[in-house]
């Protein structure tokens, strides 16, 4: 049985040149049903206008001292987040387990380290938590805090539970430290997870629209949402459907050999991929419009 609907956004398969043939077929086809052809070419016309829209680069709206402020931002960003980073790893390594890189460094050494190195992470964090990392820097952020956050997890609960004797911490060395780390991990697992949701924020949509730009969003949606519609129009009734499927089954069969794109044709029948070709965007639709 040929399918005339279809309930989602659907990808035509085939080569430019046979999609937009196999088009050209479905409008002859529709053209029968002077009904449904009435109702779905001004939908066509529409929809391959707001298609046109979405796909056609904007220019930046921002004036160049505010793309100077947030490059300025960015860099100043970048250092912050660098230095806590790097000093919350060097306090990280001062107290770390005994072993062929540590057992070398003498206990108040390593305190004395670890210590200012705990400050620097703590204040550098709070600097990179309050300002905002620039466009698609949020993603390698995050990785690299989740790791350094997880160091020190695993270092601050090593210590805890198992204290310092096996380095000659004394409690008095190793309880600074502990209050010290206990409050960086709160503020680096608070930076993973705002860079985590920036990095969400930076994905981009279907369509190449932001998905911080709310209101382009929103016209994506209501232009997938008329394409779903237009797709599943159909002639009025019962007849006039079996009439445009024998139609769209002979006029595929005149095309010869099967491909995927006339099996895909047969399937969704000709309305929707009427639809799904204006929906395209970079197809050369102009024969369709007419």
């Amino acid at each position: 049985m040929i399918g005339m609907a279809t309930a989602g956004i659907v990808r035509l398969k085939g080569e430019d040149e046979e999609v937009v043939a196999i088009a050209v077929a479905a409008k002859r086809a529709v053209a029968y049903h002077r009904d449904l052809q009435r109702e779905l070419m001004p939908q066509l016309s529409a929809l391959h206008a707001a298609r046109r829209e979405m796909t056609t680069p904007h220019p930046q709206l921002q004036m160049p001292s505010a793309e100077t402020a947030a490059r300025g931002r960015g860099i100043v960003w970048t250092f912050l987040f660098a230095v806590s980073l790097v000093a919350a790893v060097v306090a990280v390594a001062m107290l770390s387990p005994l072993g062929p890189r540590t057992k070398w460094v003498a206990p108040d050494v390593a305190v004395q380290i670890a210590m200012p190195a705990l400050i620097i992470a703590a204040i550098a964090g709070v600097g990179a938590l309050i300002l905002r990392p620039a466009r698609g820097r949020a993603a390698v952020a995050t990785v690299l805090s989740s790791i350094v956050t997880i160091l020190l997890a695993a270092v601050f609960l090593f210590r805890l539970v198992g204290g310092g004797g096996d380095r000659g911490f004394t409690a008095e060395q190793l309880g600074p430290w502990l209050a010290g780390a206990g409050i960086l991990l709160v503020l680096l697992i608070a930076l993973t997870w705002r860079l985590d949701r920036l990095r969400r924020s930076d994905v981009f949509a279907e369509g190449g629209i932001p998905k911080g730009n709310r209101e382009a969003q929103a016209d994506a949606r209501r232009v997938r949402e008329s394409a779903r519609r237009a797709a599943n129009l159909t002639p009025a009734t019962a007849a006039a459907r079996d009439e445009l499927r024998q139609q769209w089954a002979h006029a595929l069969q005149q095309r010869g050999a099967r491909t995927e794109a006339a099996d895909q044709a047969a399937e969704i029948g000709p309305v929707a991929w009427l639809v799904w070709t204006v929906y395209d965007g970079d197809l050369d639709v102009s024969l369709l419009l007419r």
